[in-house]
């Protein structure tokens, strides 16, 4: 029931106590240019934080996060990392106008406890803290032109079945957007993993296809700690009009190494703390990897 692009202010209150006031601004949809701020792989280390001021430089509409978020694991005994996680959000990820950057968040396997089966018990905080309507697949609007799917790699729902049939149906749903987008915790072209791991497999099984349909403008994938744009990408092979595939992960946990960097769909890739900054509007979508000292040090389109 909010207004688009306004500016809300509340305060949290619990018996006697009263937290200050804070504000956070909605998004507008009148087709102005729309900024967001994508990574995923955070945890509460340093460097976690340091990425989230950097970002928040950047003065996002919103954020989108592919999980693993602070590695808690789905254990009671970790809550005081979500603590932890939450604060350093509130804290640091704030526009120059003092407004909260508001964060949608994909799950990941950090978020899940192998202990339980059971939904609610198996990732009880991302379920319990997150209030994303009960589901680990969904998707948003942003404005008139952009849609955003997030998606579960196999940790609470497969790949196949509900999750696919969900998906198809809601992309034609959305055809008519201009741009759409996917974000997800385990990539479907690894630039560290096997190209060939069992999650990356059924993305590329299930989901690929109706990527190429639908024609994705790009996914963000995430989980590999490193840095990595792809190629275009259309029916498992290099296509200039296909779907750009941005990640890997590494917005605050120690890199890896590119063990893929070689393959056929890898543009370029590096073991690079980084997130990425998305900008929308009537001219198209341009991507920038800013890494933790705040430089800009890839882009595309290249101009």
């Amino acid at each position: 029931g909010l207004e688009a692009g306004g500016a809300y202010y509340f305060t949290v209150e619990s018996g006697k106590f009263e937290g200050e006031e804070m504000k956070f601004h909605t998004i507008p949809n009148d087709g102005s240019p729309i900024r967001f701020v994508t990574g995923g792989d955070i945890g509460i280390l340093p460097a976690a934080t340091q990425l989230k001021r950097k970002a928040a430089e950047y003065d996002p509409h919103f954020a989108i996060i592919g999980g693993d978020l602070p590695y808690a694991n789905g254990r009671l005994k970790n809550v005081f990392m979500w603590d932890r996680y939450l604060s350093t959000f509130q804290n640091n990820f704030v526009r120059s106008d003092g407004a909260l950057i508001p964060v949608v968040s994909a799950i990941g396997n950090h978020e899940t406890n192998k202990d339980f089966e059971e939904p609610a018990l198996k990732a009880p905080f991302y379920f319990g803290f997150l209030p994303q309507g009960g589901s680990t697949y969904f998707s948003l609007t942003f404005g008139p032109d952009i849609y955003m799917a997030i998606l579960d790699t196999n940790h609470i729902i497969p790949h196949a079945g509900p999750q696919t049939e969900w998906l198809a149906a809601d992309l034609e749903k959305h055809k008519d957007y201009k741009y759409r987008f996917a974000c997800y915790h385990v990539p479907l072209y690894p630039s560290h993993r096997s190209f060939e791991g069992s999650s990356s497999v059924a993305g590329r099984e299930h989901w690929l296809p109706l990527f190429d349909e639908y024609k994705l403008t790009a996914a963000f994938e995430n989980h590999d700690h490193t840095f990595k744009r792809t190629k275009l990408l259309r029916g498992n092979q290099v296509d200039p009009e296909g779907t750009l595939y941005l990640g890997d992960g590494c917005m605050g946990v120690p890199a890896r190494s590119c063990d893929n960097k070689d393959q056929w769909y890898i543009e370029t890739a590096s073991g690079t703390q980084h997130f990425w900054v998305v900008d929308v509007d009537d001219s198209g979508v341009s991507y920038r990897a800013v890494n933790i000292r705040g430089e800009v040090f890839d882009r595309h389109p290249e101009k």
